[in-house]
């Protein structure tokens, strides 16, 4: 357990095991609203109308400083936090594209997270499936303690979030297709693609290009749309079942964007605010005042645009590459030693070389090209794999530390991990060549909205951990957590 938010969370926990209405929630809805910041959010709350959010802020409880366990983490690792409530090495979600090794030790980047090609999509050439989740999600345990009764349905502009917020047992997961701009799902899905969501048409420009669109605020509203289709057409709320919607927002910067604007955010945030607003009646319409939960977060992370190639805090992973190798052909033979420095911050060796010579220990290689990678110029922090395995358990508070042990899961981890100074930049050649402004994700505070029958105005300003909130959510549905929140390793 996180020491800042132990206090809280026990109190918290509490509360939320005590008998607080005669019944369950006919359905529980889960929002993720990515890049919802607490500081920009705090200045534009005042000056939004009364139904949305400060309705939330008024009727339920409000936690203002969730923070990331991370310091960098994309959208994908953010979801699977908040619904597993456990890191990358526990529930295999790493990011949204990680790099995979294969059988022979080489490494490739994938399609996707979530790729699976034992399943195919419908109208589209992408396979995708829940299948590479290894931990437990909100949805799964709701599912176990129904002994299956419960529906799960998951909403979301990318197939990677739609996929971890249903879990392995969902009855649905939806997302936009990058190739034809609808709806689609996986046949890992019995109930596949439900004809109401099929048959709905959805406004669009035709400027609207598809990888831009899904950082549009247009794309919230179509999100929306499905969701309310979900809740007036399947039997999501139609029993005595607790049943369970997720739903992911985007509320960032758009791709077009070269720099952090606090008016674009506002944009976002406002039509955010309108369409919550808009959920809130359809929810009492379908079910009811007080016959449902409501719960609604950011994911703790937002872009930090990089500085132009002509500034010179830039870390070159090519030259990093060749100096490296240089210093270990004058130390052991002339060979190829590194194969690749990614843009994301890990180093992998030729492992295969490594096998090769008797002479050489691959651990002993991972520290000693670690502590050289060091003396780089803009490097903040360079660990091997091999200490990252050694050293986890006395560094779970040592965010740094994290950061590089859930860069990936074990078998697909780098040989060393390395984070950038404040202020510095990886060129990222491949980015560029695809015509977007080079930009990562840090960590940010955000906001997490609870509404229940029970929940009345409360405002909390202390620190909580973003894999909390899945074990708060959990106490509400009386359920168990996915994650008791320690970190296995």
């Amino acid at each position: 357990m996180r020491p800042t938010s132990h206090l809280l969370l026990s109190l918290l926990l509490l509360l939320s095991s005590l008998p607080l209405t005669a019944q369950s929630p006919k359905v529980a809805v889960i929002i993720t609203v990515e890049e919802l910041r607490s500081d920009i959010l705090k200045e534009l709350l005042p000056t939004l109308p009364e139904g949305g959010l400060r309705y939330l802020e008024s009727q339920g409880e409000v936690f203002t400083q969730v923070h990331h366990p991370l310091l960098r983490a994309d959208a994908t690792a953010s979801e699977a936090i908040i619904h597993t409530g456990t890191l990358a090495v526990a529930n295999g979600i790493s990011e949204r594209r990680p790099y995979l090794r294969n059988s022979n030790g080489q490494r490739a980047l994938s399609e996707s997270a979530m790729e699976d090609k034992d399943y195919m999509g419908y109208g589209t050439p992408e396979r995708r499936s829940p299948i590479a989740l290894t931990a437990s999600t909100i949805g799964d345990q709701l599912k176990q303690s129904t002994v299956g009764s419960a529906y799960v349905y998951s909403v979301a502009p990318n197939a990677e979030e739609a996929l971890i917020a249903g879990g392995q047992y969902a009855n649905g997961a939806f997302w936009i297709d990058d190739f034809t701009g609808k709806w689609t799902t996986s046949t890992y899905y019995k109930e596949g693609l439900p004809w109401y969501i099929t048959k709905s048409h959805f406004a669009r420009t035709n400027e609207d290009n598809r990888q831009y669109y899904k950082t549009t605020p247009q794309v919230n509203a179509e999100v929306f749309h499905t969701a309310k289709l979900l809740l007036k057409q399947s039997p999501l709320g139609k029993d005595g079942t607790p049943d369970l919607l997720t739903l992911h927002f985007y509320g960032g910067n758009t791709l077009k964007s070269t720099s952090t604007s606090v008016g674009e955010y506002q944009t976002f945030y406002r039509e955010i605010d309108r369409l919550i607003a808009e959920l809130i009646l359809t929810l009492n319409q379908e079910l009811g005042k007080g016959n449902y939960l409501l719960a609604i977060t950011g994911n703790a992370t937002a872009k930090e645009y990089l500085p132009l190639r002509s500034d010179q805090r830039t870390f070159q992973p090519e030259r990093a590459k060749a100096l490296i190798n240089m210093y270990l052909i004058a130390k052991y033979e002339r060979q190829n030693w590194v194969q690749e420095i990614t843009p994301s911050g890990e180093l992998f060796l030729d492992r295969n070389l490594v096998k090769q010579n008797s002479q050489l220990d691959l651990h002993q290689l991972q520290d000693e090209v670690a502590d050289f990678l060091t003396e780089f110029s803009g490097i903040q922090y360079a660990i091997s794999d091999y200490r990252l395995r050694q050293e986890a358990l006395g560094r779970e508070h040592d965010r740094a530390w994290q950061t590089a042990l859930n860069k990936a899961p074990h078998k697909h981890r780098g040989d060393v991990i390395f984070g950038l100074l404040p202020g510095w930049s990886i060129e990222d050649n491949a980015t560029l060549a695809e015509g977007f402004t080079p930009y990562r994700m840090r960590s940010v505070a955000t906001t997490f909205f609870l509404l229940t029958p029970a929940t009345k105005g409360v405002v909390t300003d202390e620190e909580i951990d973003l894999r909390d909130l899945s074990t708060i959510i959990s106490r509400e549905l009386d359920i168990l957590p996915p994650s008791d929140t320690t970190i296995p390793y």
